[in-house]
């Protein structure tokens, strides 16, 4: 059988993950499920609830599917040649790049660097909305309050 030339990827799925990895906080989850005679796979990245980043392993390219932030998001979409929305994307700020051979390493590591800003303003967002809700319920307690009193004081 002829042996399968391996594709030369730049930067290299590996660069890619090692770049992605140095980034790491302390909060962060990283999932890896790569198979190791093919090099094919996933890797998740999220930070608290909130996953951000995915890098994905095939045989005939590699995929970065990231958060952006709501700022960048249009801008990335537009400005990028290879950027995509991807298809199942929970919620609105996903976008997808595949790299099918050489790719400029400064623009994959943008997105990567912008997912991390993706995945704090999500996580911002979410605490907003909690402390909001929770405003909303003392106001609607103290308002019960306000009314009960009235009621005995009928």
């Amino acid at each position: 059988a002829p042996v399968q030339k391996k594709k030369v990827f730049k930067p290299t799925f590996e660069q890619v993950v090692t770049f992605a990895k140095s980034l790491q906080e302390e909060d962060w989850k990283v999932t890896e499920n790569i198979k190791e005679e093919t090099g094919t796979g996933t890797i998740k990245f999220s930070k608290g609830k909130v996953q951000f980043l995915i890098l994905q392993s095939t045989s005939s390219d590699y995929r970065i599917t990231f958060l952006a932030t709501e700022k960048k998001w249009s801008t990335i979409l537009t400005g990028v040649k290879g950027v995509t929305i991807p298809k199942n994307a929970k919620g609105n700020k996903w976008l997808k790049f595949v790299n099918k051979g050489v790719g400029e390493t400064s623009v994959i590591k943008s997105f990567i660097r912008e997912s991390v800003k993706g995945a704090n303003e999500e996580i911002a967002n979410i605490q907003k909305a909690k402390e909001e809700e929770k405003q909303r319920r003392a106001e609607a307690k103290k308002l019960a309050k306000q009314q009960q009193a009235q009621e005995e004081n009928i």
